[in-house]
């Protein structure tokens, strides 16, 4: 569990769950880095029908998946990146949003959840809507609006997906 309430910490330690608190810029950065995971497992495995895990080593569009995955969190990164500047990042946190540690978190997360199906693929599945707007269209969406910044491969995920529903 983490949290910014250093109370609502130590009541979880009381009953011996681990817990930390975060600063507000640690919440942050980890809130961007849901986002990253987010942004890429569950539209690619939409996509393609696949669990979590079956993700890596497969192709898309022709390439190695890593090279979507990079591109798709090049674009995250740069947004969060953007939008955590104002707020005088550390360093550490910088670091925590870089396109190589974002990567490397996204692909623990898929081994971690490698049997798991994406909320979206059962979206999809289910002929549900699903939230790509949410997630990769929040992403274009900041970094247009905000930032001057075009995010083609998060629209691309908002498109490959919306034609699956």
């Amino acid at each position: 569990t983490h949290c910014t309430s250093k109370d609502f910490v130590r009541m979880c330690q009381s009953i011996g769950w681990k817990s930390a608190a975060l600063s507000d810029l640690d919440m942050n950065a980890m809130l961007w880095k849901k986002l990253a995971v987010n942004c890429v497992v569950n539209p690619l495995t939409a996509i393609h029908g696949v669990k979590n895990g079956q993700l890596i080593g497969i192709e898309h569009m022709g390439q190695d998946i890593n090279v979507t995955v990079r591109n798709i969190l090049e674009e995250v990164s740069l947004v969060a990146m953007n939008a955590t500047e104002h707020n005088a990042c550390q360093e550490s946190v910088k670091d925590q949003l870089s396109v190589t540690n974002l990567e490397r978190f996204v692909f623990k997360v898929m081994n971690d959840t490698k049997n798991n199906v994406s909320s979206m693929l059962q979206d999809v599945n289910a002929k549900r809507a699903t939230e790509v707007r949410f997630l990769n269209g929040y992403v274009s969406s900041v970094g247009q609006k905000k930032y001057g910044l075009e995010c083609r491969w998060n629209m691309e995920m908002c498109r490959l997906v919306e034609k699956l529903s």
